[in-house]
Protein backbone atom coordinates (compact mmCIF):
# COMPACT_ATOMS: atom_id res chain seq x y z
CA UNK A 1 0.00 0.00 0.00
CA UNK A 2 2.94 2.32 -0.42
CA UNK A 3 1.09 4.67 -2.76
CA UNK A 4 -2.29 4.27 -1.14
CA UNK A 5 -3.82 3.00 -4.36
CA UNK A 6 -4.83 -0.36 -2.92
CA UNK A 7 -6.52 1.23 0.07
CA UNK A 8 -8.20 3.91 -2.04
CA UNK A 9 -9.53 1.28 -4.46
CA UNK A 10 -10.97 -0.69 -1.52
CA UNK A 11 -12.52 2.43 0.01
CA UNK A 12 -14.10 3.63 -3.25
CA UNK A 13 -15.41 0.17 -4.05
CA UNK A 14 -16.96 -0.20 -0.61
CA UNK A 15 -18.41 3.33 -0.65
CA UNK A 16 -20.10 2.78 -3.99
CA UNK A 17 -21.13 -0.84 -3.43
CA UNK A 18 -24.57 -0.87 -1.85
CA UNK A 19 -24.87 -4.66 -1.93
CA UNK A 20 -24.67 -6.82 1.15
CA UNK A 21 -22.02 -9.16 -0.25
CA UNK A 22 -18.42 -8.42 0.70
CA UNK A 23 -16.67 -8.86 -2.66
CA UNK A 24 -13.28 -7.88 -1.24
CA UNK A 25 -13.39 -10.92 1.06
CA UNK A 26 -12.56 -12.99 -2.00
CA UNK A 27 -11.23 -10.51 -4.55
CA UNK A 28 -8.19 -8.25 -4.42
CA UNK A 29 -9.03 -4.51 -4.74
CA UNK A 30 -6.86 -4.42 -7.88
CA UNK A 31 -9.15 -7.03 -9.45
CA UNK A 32 -12.33 -5.32 -8.25
CA UNK A 33 -11.19 -1.99 -9.73
CA UNK A 34 -9.44 -2.73 -13.03
CA UNK A 35 -6.51 -0.67 -14.29
CA UNK A 36 -6.87 0.69 -17.83
CA UNK A 37 -3.20 0.18 -18.67
CA UNK A 38 -3.36 -3.51 -17.75
CA UNK A 39 -6.54 -3.93 -19.77
CA UNK A 40 -4.77 -2.26 -22.68
CA UNK A 41 -1.86 -4.70 -22.61
CA UNK A 42 -4.26 -7.63 -22.32
CA UNK A 43 -6.35 -6.35 -25.26
CA UNK A 44 -9.38 -5.98 -22.97
CA UNK A 45 -9.98 -2.21 -23.13
CA UNK A 46 -12.90 -2.47 -25.55
CA UNK A 47 -14.47 -5.21 -23.44
CA UNK A 48 -13.91 -3.20 -20.26
CA UNK A 49 -15.34 0.04 -21.64
CA UNK A 50 -18.10 -1.37 -23.84
CA UNK A 51 -19.54 -3.82 -21.33
CA UNK A 52 -23.07 -2.99 -20.25
CA UNK A 53 -23.21 -0.76 -17.20
CA UNK A 54 -23.08 -2.49 -13.82
CA UNK A 55 -26.38 -3.59 -12.26
CA UNK A 56 -28.42 -1.14 -10.20
CA UNK A 57 -26.75 -0.26 -6.93
CA UNK A 58 -23.25 -0.63 -8.35
CA UNK A 59 -20.98 1.84 -10.08
CA UNK A 60 -18.22 1.27 -12.60
CA UNK A 61 -14.83 1.98 -11.12
CA UNK A 62 -11.66 2.20 -13.18
CA UNK A 63 -8.08 3.02 -12.27
CA UNK A 64 -5.36 4.62 -14.37
CA UNK A 65 -1.94 6.15 -13.97
CA UNK A 66 -2.64 8.65 -16.76
CA UNK A 67 -2.30 12.30 -15.74
CA UNK A 68 -5.55 14.26 -15.98
CA UNK A 69 -4.38 16.12 -19.10
CA UNK A 70 -3.81 12.83 -20.93
CA UNK A 71 -7.36 11.61 -20.41
CA UNK A 72 -9.55 11.95 -23.50
CA UNK A 73 -11.67 15.12 -23.57
CA UNK A 74 -14.76 12.90 -23.65
CA UNK A 75 -13.79 11.50 -20.24
CA UNK A 76 -12.85 14.89 -18.76
CA UNK A 77 -16.16 16.44 -19.84
CA UNK A 78 -18.35 13.42 -19.10
CA UNK A 79 -19.22 14.35 -15.53
CA UNK A 80 -17.61 11.18 -14.18
CA UNK A 81 -15.89 11.49 -10.82
CA UNK A 82 -12.09 11.47 -10.82
CA UNK A 83 -10.26 10.78 -7.58
CA UNK A 84 -6.58 11.67 -7.63
CA UNK A 85 -4.14 10.08 -5.18
CA UNK A 86 -1.53 12.50 -3.95
CA UNK A 87 0.80 11.36 -1.22
CA UNK A 88 3.96 12.35 0.51
CA UNK A 89 6.60 10.67 -1.68
CA UNK A 90 8.28 9.30 1.44
CA UNK A 91 5.19 7.85 3.00
CA UNK A 92 1.55 6.77 2.87
CA UNK A 93 -1.71 8.83 2.73
CA UNK A 94 -1.47 10.82 5.97
CA UNK A 95 -4.98 12.32 5.95
CA UNK A 96 -6.59 8.91 5.56
CA UNK A 97 -4.52 7.49 8.41
CA UNK A 98 -5.08 10.39 10.80
CA UNK A 99 -8.83 10.70 10.40
CA UNK A 100 -10.24 7.88 8.27
CA UNK A 101 -13.89 8.50 9.25
CA UNK A 102 -13.81 12.13 8.11
CA UNK A 103 -11.92 11.29 4.91
CA UNK A 104 -14.36 8.48 4.03
CA UNK A 105 -17.29 10.88 4.56
CA UNK A 106 -15.61 13.45 2.28
CA UNK A 107 -14.87 10.81 -0.35
CA UNK A 108 -18.41 9.42 -0.12
CA UNK A 109 -19.86 12.91 -0.51
CA UNK A 110 -17.67 13.58 -3.54
CA UNK A 111 -18.71 10.26 -5.07
CA UNK A 112 -22.39 11.12 -4.56
CA UNK A 113 -23.12 9.00 -1.47
CA UNK A 114 -23.77 11.83 0.97
CA UNK A 115 -25.95 10.13 3.57
CA UNK A 116 -26.35 6.52 2.54
CA UNK A 117 -22.84 5.29 3.29
CA UNK A 118 -22.13 3.25 6.42
CA UNK A 119 -18.69 4.64 7.31
CA UNK A 120 -17.88 1.96 9.89
CA UNK A 121 -18.80 -0.81 7.44
CA UNK A 122 -16.67 0.78 4.69
CA UNK A 123 -13.69 1.13 7.01
CA UNK A 124 -14.03 -2.43 8.30
CA UNK A 125 -14.33 -3.91 4.80
CA UNK A 126 -11.39 -1.78 3.60
CA UNK A 127 -9.16 -2.36 6.62
CA UNK A 128 -5.65 -3.21 5.42
CA UNK A 129 -4.96 -5.68 8.20
CA UNK A 130 -8.21 -7.49 7.41
CA UNK A 131 -7.49 -7.53 3.67
CA UNK A 132 -3.93 -8.81 4.28
CA UNK A 133 -5.24 -11.73 6.35
CA UNK A 134 -7.80 -12.87 3.78
CA UNK A 135 -6.79 -15.65 1.45
CA UNK A 136 -6.90 -13.58 -1.71
CA UNK A 137 -4.28 -13.36 -4.43
CA UNK A 138 -1.74 -10.56 -4.74
CA UNK A 139 -1.47 -9.60 -1.07
CA UNK A 140 1.99 -8.27 -1.96
CA UNK A 141 0.20 -4.97 -2.62
CA UNK A 142 -0.45 -4.57 1.10
CA UNK A 143 2.25 -3.01 3.26
CA UNK A 144 1.97 -1.48 6.70
CA UNK A 145 0.02 1.66 5.81
CA UNK A 146 1.82 3.32 8.72
CA UNK A 147 2.61 7.03 8.61
CA UNK A 148 6.32 7.51 9.17
CA UNK A 149 7.32 4.05 7.90
CA UNK A 150 9.72 5.77 5.51
CA UNK A 151 12.12 6.20 8.44
CA UNK A 152 12.78 2.47 8.24
CA UNK A 153 13.97 2.77 4.63
CA UNK A 154 15.43 6.24 3.98
CA UNK A 155 18.45 7.95 5.49
CA UNK A 156 17.93 11.48 6.81
CA UNK A 157 20.04 12.83 3.90
CA UNK A 158 17.91 11.08 1.27
CA UNK A 159 14.73 12.18 3.07
CA UNK A 160 15.90 15.83 3.08
CA UNK A 161 16.78 15.68 -0.63
CA UNK A 162 13.35 14.20 -1.36
CA UNK A 163 11.68 16.92 0.74
CA UNK A 164 13.56 19.64 -1.15
CA UNK A 165 12.73 18.14 -4.53
CA UNK A 166 9.05 17.72 -3.60
CA UNK A 167 8.82 21.31 -2.31
CA UNK A 168 10.37 22.60 -5.57
CA UNK A 169 8.08 20.52 -7.79
CA UNK A 170 4.91 21.43 -5.88
CA UNK A 171 5.66 25.15 -5.61
CA UNK A 172 2.66 27.13 -6.81
CA UNK A 173 0.19 24.29 -6.29
CA UNK A 174 -2.27 23.69 -3.48
CA UNK A 175 -0.49 20.47 -2.55
CA UNK A 176 1.73 20.21 0.50
CA UNK A 177 2.90 17.42 2.78
CA UNK A 178 3.81 17.21 6.42
CA UNK A 179 7.55 16.98 6.98
CA UNK A 180 7.19 14.30 9.63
Amino acid sequence: MKTGTTWLKALCYNILDEQEDDILASKNPHDAVPTLEIAFFQDQVQQLLLNPPPPAGRSRLLHTHFPYGYLPEKVRSSGCKLVYVSRNPKDTLEDLCRNPEEQVRKLASFLGRKTSVDVEKVLWRSNLNRLKELEIPNTIFFRTGTVGDWKNYLTSDIAQRLDDLTRDKLQGTALSFDDE
